[in-house]
């Protein structure tokens, strides 16, 4: 018999509607033709309410079947996207795709804005700002369980670290606390009040009208705070951060926070602020986007930032994450509608259901479509591959340089009894199966050692023959299959410039393979930064105890010493002072930090990494491509490796030379330039021993025929607009036409270009700098301007943030789209998941404008995150007051049993008596027909009979006919009930709050201010 699905499956029946009609049509006592179907397990199905679910209209989402038509049906150079991942949607792991969620809450900045400053403290006062006069620390002690439970568990857990560590090394370490909120003192101000009121000391006072800073003694408890907003009424100066990261990142004085233990910041400092040997960072907010959790986290992970701290070995060093986040109470979901306070705050910023999944799939499939991919998968392979679990039957696997390989015969249980079910793809080494089955791999052209230039594809398969134990890249579903197939013959690189990313990638592999990153280990790269540099003032100290040990022991001739020894760089004569006695100067060993007569800075020489090697050689003036986004992750030299770019190619080819960065990282550029390093030029000049003029500003000069001093991103807006003097400069160089012909443009932090960080005179004027960019493209072709992109994190709220910045590297007419609708359609299907062709076109359509280095998994130089969740419940009204107390919780209660016995109504006993009601007819009919077949020829019998039957069967219509009327009469009755005791409820609780701390819990203040869960 089949089963109630297949059944309805067979008919096409998909809702109780078109199976009523299905029942009266066909049911056999209305006279239907004869049906295979029996009609009595149809309306025991019915009952059951089983239908067969309705297949997806959408002409993107593919079956498996048709998604490996597609794939079989191409030829081997188009199917095979490289020997790395292709993803490849299979729809069977889901029948139907869910509809989306209506949001509870609509998009409203305001209440955004509200819900953020509750979450992070309910209400600030007076008595809650530190730098105010009315500040007062016993008032806000009392408040921060009441107000902001989360800080309270924050400094919970500090303590319970600190005695940890107390317990387990001997000493405590240092603390950084980062929160995204930065108006109307909340956020660091907030914090740093609780802080003090808990006994924590700060590291800034006043001093009449400036701020100043000011070491407490005993430092254990110090803190330091950096906020965005005006401290005492004074700005937060340049100077003054300085003076602060100063303190906070003295080595070794404060490895351990001996002087200052904890720092806070707020989002205004999540980019160009370097901390130094944290241990312990806590995240006070969940961060709206991945790319605010990487600019938030990397001011911990600095290249070499924790190297005063212990190395473990083969584990480097561990970072610990906390991240806080806050719960809403079981009995006050239903009014607030939702679970978490940061669901509410998704919701009222009023993101794109679908922009999540969107956003993983473009920022990994960008990633996997980098030029260079093939020559960081040493860097990158720690977090690149999925482990698979092989089932009953699948092709033969195996795996080389870390990839999922595959033979072309088909095995079935390949592994027979074996038990070896999991697959590591940590090694080249061929699986351990029998060796018959290995010897199926002969007519690979490639076994059985695949070399990296065989290529490949991912060809879809039913999960349940190989499935994934974990998922690493997120494009990868839980239902897609990575199984590496080699095809039968190899095509040869087809002379002339790459088109596509399949070709792009076997150039790059065929001419750069010498520019790959080896393996990584994990030892310490850093050295030991514990005592190795000397503060200015030891540094004095050894200079005068050495000269002083060197006078007692030595004679030395006056004129032999006032002649240093010609060729050495390490005598440093002692000068006396006016008025005495010249004496002889010994020679002594000078230290790091001694005062030297006025010269050049020291020069040093820098070795490219293979990624800065590869990309100056790699983008050339002869390339197709106007420019490239350099997408590599902080302490991974993105400076430098545009110095190489710019002083290899572009540079020698007659380019005008134009660097675009934040105003105050302008003078970044020139010490990258001769203090270390990185330009070609003068890394030659200074290996064949030619001395550079010592004047650091005449060395500038040196450059400045093609080199236009740094500058910030409004002054280059201002360039291409006509408004700067260096636009005369520009144009006389190269015409009116184009000013920017032969200009290559380097933009830091390509990012703030789109963010929103910048206001009034420091916004940038993309559309102006599009527009000449545009101008170039079309006017000197070849000979137009090269853009060069740095940043960690491309794009910030949304991944069309990405698309606009390559658009800027493209021609107007090859642009991607940048309207995520636009986008969608282009690539997608309509729950925003990569098509099979629209992944392949995406790749082709960025190929080669990425290079991708992420260097912040490598434990032998970056500290590594280790993340914790805490939850905290929001204050309630319920947990402060106590003369109403009772009456509220039992008023709650009695509305979340109003709340349930509505569902029930509505979704379980209306709808089986609605069922039931549409069964009475049909069966009526069925037994007025056995009525006449048991008393054949009696009509009288047969009347009687009848009459019985619709009697009883009318009256069971009309008890279920009043069942539904009254059960439909209580759910609306219900819905008054309800809000009548959500009245009572505001009543109550209206006249608590005005009896005190009842106002000041989290829940008061978002439905009061916020007007949420009202």
């Amino acid at each position: 018999m089949a089963s109630c699905k297949e059944l309805m499956c067979q008919e096409g029946i998909t809702n109780k509607k078109e199976a009523a009609a299905w029942l009266l049509k066909h049911h056999p006592d209305r006279g239907a033709e004869p049906t295979s179907v029996n009609v009595g397990q149809f309306s025991t199905c019915m009952g059951e309410r089983v239908f067969c679910e309705p297949k997806p209209v959408s002409e993107k989402k593919a079956t498996p079947e048709k998604v490996a038509t597609v794939v079989a049906s191409d030829d081997g150079e188009k199917s095979s996207i490289g020997r790395v991942f292709q993803r490849v949607r299979v729809s069977a792991a889901r029948d139907v795709a869910s509809a989306p969620v209506e949001p509870a809450y609509k998009p409203n900045r305001r209440q955004l804005e509200c819900v953020r400053q509750v979450s992070n403290w309910s209400k600030i006062g007076p008595a809650q700002r530190f730098n105010k006069s009315r500040f007062s620390i016993e008032e806000t002690d009392k408040l921060i369980p009441i107000a902001s439970p989360k800080l309270e568990a924050m400094l919970q857990n500090i303590e319970a670290l600190d005695k940890n560590d107390l317990a387990i090394s001997g000493h405590t370490f240092k603390h950084f606390i980062f929160s995204d909120i930065k108006f109307l003192g909340y956020g660091a101000k907030i914090i740093a009040s609780g802080f003090i009121a808990r006994g924590f000391k700060p590291i800034l006072r006043l001093d009449k009208s400036r701020i100043v800073v000011d070491v407490p003694a005993g430092g254990s408890k110090n803190f330091a705070v950096l906020s965005s907003t005006a401290l005492w009424d004074s700005p937060f100066k340049h100077k003054l951060k300085k003076e602060v990261l100063d303190v906070y990142n003295a080595r070794p004085d404060n490895i351990f926070g001996e002087n200052c233990r904890f720092i806070i910041l707020d989002s205004g400092f999540k980019e160009g602020i370097d901390l130094f040997d944290v241990k312990y960072v806590h995240l006070f907010e969940p961060l709206m986007t991945a790319a605010d959790m990487t600019q938030a986290l990397g001011r911990a992970t600095r290249l070499c930032g924790q190297k005063g701290l212990e190395f473990i070995p083969n584990r480097g060093w561990p970072l610990f994450v906390y991240k806080y986040s806050q719960t809403i109470p079981e009995l006050l979901r239903p009014a607030f509608k939702a679970s978490a306070l940061f669901d509410i705050a998704l919701q009222l910023k009023g993101l794109d259901t679908r922009l999540h999944r969107v956003t993983k799939a473009i920022n990994d499939v960008s990633i996997l479509a980098a030029v260079d991919q093939p020559l960081t998968e040493e860097i990158h392979k720690s977090g690149l591959l999925p482990k698979l679990r092989i089932g009953k039957k699948t092709e033969l696997v195996r795996t080389v340089n870390t990839m999922a390989m595959s033979g072309n015969v088909t095995r079935a249980n390949l592994l027979g009894d074996k038990g070896r079910s999991a697959l590591a793809l940590e090694d080249e080494k061929l699986l351990a199966l029998e060796d018959e089955k290995v010897l199926a791999l002969e007519d690979d052209p490639c076994a059985p050692r695949v070399p990296k230039e065989c290529i490949g594809t991912i060809v879809p398969f039913q999960a349940s023959r190989l499935t994934m134990q974990t998922v690493v890249p997120s494009i990868i579903t839980e239902a897609s299959t990575l199984v590496y197939t080699v095809p039968a013959s190899l095509a040869t690189m087809t002379k002339g410039v790459p088109t596509t990313w399949f070709e792009l990638r076997r150039y790059v592999l065929a001419n750069f393979k010498k520019m790959s990153w080896d393996k990584q280990e994990i030892v310490n790269k850093c050295g030991q930064g514990g005592g190795a540099v000397q503060t200015r003032a030891q540094a004095a100290a050894a200079l005068a105890a050495k000269a002083k040990k060197a006078a007692k022991t030595r004679k030395m001739d006056k004129k032999k010493a006032a002649a240093p020894k010609k060729g050495t760089r390490k005598g440093a004569p002692v000068v006396p002072k006016k008025g005495t006695k010249k004496a002889a100067a010994p020679v002594v060993e000078e230290p790091v930090f001694v005062e030297k007569k006025k010269k050049g800075p020291a020069l040093k020489l820098i070795d490219y990494t293979p990624t800065q090697d590869f990309i100056s050689s790699y983008f050339t003036v002869e390339s197709p491509i106007k420019g490239m986004l350099l997408w590599h992750s902080v302490g991974t030299g993105k400076t430098c490796t545009a110095i190489a770019l710019a002083s290899r190619q572009f540079e020698p080819a007659g380019y005008t030379i134009m660097w675009v960065t934040r105003h105050t990282l302008k003078a970044d550029i020139w010490k990258n330039v001769f203090d270390q390093v990185c330009h070609s030029t003068i890394a030659e000049e200074v290996r064949e021993g030619r001395l550079l003029p010592e004047d650091v500003e005449k060395r500038q000069r040196s450059l400045y025929q093609q080199w236009i001093p740094p500058i910030s991103y409004r002054q280059f807006s201002n360039i291409v607009q006509g408004k700067n003097p260096i636009f005369k400069v520009l144009q006389k160089r190269n015409g009116k036409a184009d000013p920017l012909k032969k200009t290559l443009i380097i933009i830091d932090e390509a990012h703030k270009l789109y963010s929103s960080d910048f206001k009034g005179a420091e916004k940038p004027d993309v559309g102006a700098f599009y527009a000449a960019l545009q101008n170039s493209y079309k006017i000197s072709g070849q000979d137009s301007a090269r853009v060069v992109l740095m940043s960690a994190t491309p794009y910030n709220e949304s991944p069309m943030e990405l698309m606009s910045l390559l658009n800027l590297c493209r021609e107007k007419d090859k642009a991607l789209p940048e309207e995520f609708g636009a986008f969608v359609e282009k690539y997608m299907d309509a729950d925003g998941n990569f098509t099979t062709d629209g992944l392949k076109t995406y790749m082709n359509d960025v190929a080669g404008q990425i290079s991708y280095l992420n260097r912040e998994a490598d434990p032998s130089q970056f500290a590594q995150p280790i993340y914790a969740s805490v939850e905290i419940p929001i204050s309630t009204i319920d947990s402060v007051l106590e003369g109403d107390n009772s009456d509220i919780l039992e008023l709650r209660k009695d509305a979340a049993d109003l709340l349930e016995e509505q569902r029930v109504l509505r979704d379980e006993t209306i709808l089986y008596l609605e069922h039931q009601i549409g069964l009475i007819q049909p069966a009526l009919e069925a037994k007025l027909g056995e009525c006449k077949t048991q008393f054949v020829g009696k009509a009288k019998d047969t009347k009687a009979c009848q009459v019985r039957v619709t009697k009883r069967y009318k009256e069971a219509l009309k008890l279920e006919e009043r069942n539904l009327r009254e059960a439909r009469k209580r759910a609306e009755q219900i819905t008054g009930e309800y809000e009548k005791t959500g009245k009572k409820i505001v009543r109550i609780t209206v006249k608590a709050r005005k009896s005190g701390l009842g106002m000041l819990t989290q829940q008061a203040q978002l439905e009061d201010r916020c007007k949420i869960g009202i």
